[in-house]
This record gives structure tokens, sequence and C-alpha cells, in this order.
């Protein structure tokens, strides 16, 4: 038995151990005993066996000819790529070649092309991109930083808010400590437009009109703030523009707000008071 770490694109990353037998995988499966995955791994991670022996799985490189993609050598296609990169460099200068990368496959090469790329002699990359970045840069924007908690943190949460997220299908490692925390008698509230399978255990299911998780969210922050129930301290302490928020707010309507995400004014409160009046409290956003 080998023990390796899952190589997809995914903050899981669980751990697997992998059955070998006369050099061959038997067997794949999620590793009991590990502290945070503790045996659970996600229908994707399962068909890792699948994927390596599946009769299409491709062994070598396709190049298109005509209308048609021929299989080559792995040597052909490196002499492709590598003539294609000489010349560009040797005409053009290094500079010419734009490299775009998303997260992909968390393996040990994690990152290989960019050593790669330092060596050729710099290039052209894209700042920033559409999946991993651009979430990131929106938390930084919004919240200074994107730190978060340990997962285990959940259990001590008295509610717990999952904001357009769906963890039953996305992170089923929370999802899991979710349902602990429920046991224990956190109050789970579900925010999303659909019925998803996390919103099969919420104790609340808000279905906001798709789009106005911001018109909902400003419409709780009102509430909160109208109400006092912010800590100034830490405001004072830690918040720029605290009070340029305040003011944009008390331009806003609250019954246009409830009216915009499709949530009444009750259900409004009620959810501003258990946030804010009884702590702990912990959001997920999707």
């Amino acid at each position: 038995m080998k023990s390796h770490g899952c190589t997809l694109d995914c903050f899981g990353c669980c751990k697997l151990n992998v059955e070998v037998e006369n050099n061959k995988i038997i067997k794949i499966e999620a590793d009991k005993n590990h502290p945070y995955t503790k045996g659970i791994m996600c229908e994707k991670g399962k068909n890792h066996f699948k994927r390596l022996n599946d009769k299409d799985r491709l062994y070598y490189p396709l190049k298109r000819q005509g209308e048609k993609w021929i299989s080559i050598s792995f040597e052909e296609a490196i002499d492709i790529i590598a003539n294609k990169l000489k010349y560009y460099k040797e005409n053009y200068s290094s500079n010419v070649i734009m490299h775009y990368s998303e997260s992909g496959s968390g393996s040990i090469l994690k990152g290989i092309e960019d050593i790669f790329f330092n060596f050729y002699g710099g290039i052209t990359r894209a700042n920033g991109g559409t999946c991993w970045n651009a979430g990131i840069k929106a938390q930084k924007y919004d919240f200074g930083c994107n730190k978060s908690n340990f997962i285990d943190d959940v259990l001590y949460a008295k509610n717990i808010i999952l904001w357009s997220k769906n963890p039953a299908n996305s992170h089923i490692h929370l999802f899991n400590m979710v349902k602990k925390a429920k046991e224990k008698g956190s109050k789970v509230i579900v925010i999303d437009p659909i019925y998803t399978n996390t919103s099969s255990i919420a104790d609340i299911h808000i279905k906001i009109n798709p789009s106005t998780d911001a018109a909902l969210a400003m419409a709780i922050a009102k509430v909160i703030i109208d109400d006092n129930l912010h800590d100034t301290k830490f405001i004072k302490d830690n918040v720029v523009g605290f009070e340029e928020y305040k003011n944009y707010l008390d331009t806003l309507d609250m019954s246009y707000l409830c009216t915009e995400c499709g949530v009444d004014m009750n259900t409004v409160k009620d959810i501003a008071y258990l946030y804010a009046k009884e702590k702990y409290s912990t959001i997920y956003i999707g």
C-alpha cells in the first residue's frame, strides 16, 4: 500500500491509499486514518482508477492533420514544440510567448512550467485569471485577505450560514463537519436560489432571487447597523471606510432591497439577529 494525495484541481487535497500489485495499481481508496479527510473521497476521486484503465485513455500526443487527429510520438511532439519556441525566441524574443495557466493539477509537478519558462528566458504572462485568481482578488478586495479558519472550527459555531455554497457536492469534508455541528445543536442557514443537497439539512433555506446576493447582504447590514448590533470597537480598530459604507446604506430603501432579493423584511431581520446577536456565527461563501 502506497500513500498519495489526490492530484485533482480541488482544495480538498484528499489523502489516498494506493494498492499496487506486480507494479500495477489494483485499488485506490481514501485513507480512513487521515485527520482531515477521514476516509471520505468524492466521486471524481473514486474515478481515478476508472480513468487510469479507461479504454479511451490517451497514451500518446495527438496532432491535427486536416480534419482528423493523428497519434504521434512524444519525441515528435517535443520536437515540434521545441522548434516553435526556438524560432520565436530567435526571431522575436522570448517575450512574444504568452503563457496562460490556471490551477490545474495539484501534483508534484505543480508550477513546473514557471521553472521551465524561467530557464527559457522570461515570457509574457496573464495578470490574474478566471478561476482561483478572480475569487482570491475579490476576497482580498472585500475582506483584506483570503485566509480562513480551520475546518474543524465550524463545530463551535452556533449559526452556520452557507451563502450560495453547496458543500454536499462541492466540499464534502466541510459538509461532513456541518452535519456534525448540526447534531451538536448548530443552526444551519442556506442562502441559495435553488434547492440543493445541502438545503436538505438546513434549518432555514432562504431562496433569494438569482444574482441579488448584494441586495440581501446590504439589507442585513442595514438591520445590524440601524439596530446597533455591530461591534463598534472592532470596526474602529480594523475597518477602513465604515462611515462611507454606512452613509451609502442610508441612501437605500429597505423595502426596495427586500423586493429586489425576494426575501421578506421579517426574514431579513431574523437572519441579521442570528448572525450579529447570537455568538458565534460563521459564513461560508460559494
